[in-house]
């Protein structure tokens, strides 16, 4: 399985500009960024506060992108309350039983 990064942080601190800059350091179509503000903000259309269909849209985009091949870098705050679940099935199915 490909490198599965998570790049969290606040609002602001850079975790678009470093996934953009690994993404251009290397080939491209080898690596996919995943921007959780994105996709919330613009397939979905949700609002900040909204319990919406984000953390299955996430999820299942970053095994799109894993089983095609592709580092896969995916970025944004990550409230626990909303995504450990989402991090906890990613890692248990990476791990193994």
């Amino acid at each position: 399985m490909p490198p599965f990064v998570v790049l969290r942080g606040n609002s602001a601190s850079g975790k678009s500009t470093v996934a953009r800059r690994v993404q251009r350091a290397l080939p491209r179509g080898e690596v996919a960024v995943i921007g959780q503000d994105h996709v919330r903000r613009e397939p979905l259309w949700e609002h900040d506060s909204g319990q919406g269909e984000t953390v299955g849209l996430l999820e299942t985009m970053v095994r799109y992108c894993l089983g095609v091949g592709r580092i896969t870098l995916l970025g944004g705050i990550f409230g626990a309350e909303r995504y450990l679940g989402m991090f906890t099935r990613m890692l248990r199915e990476a791990l193994g039983p």
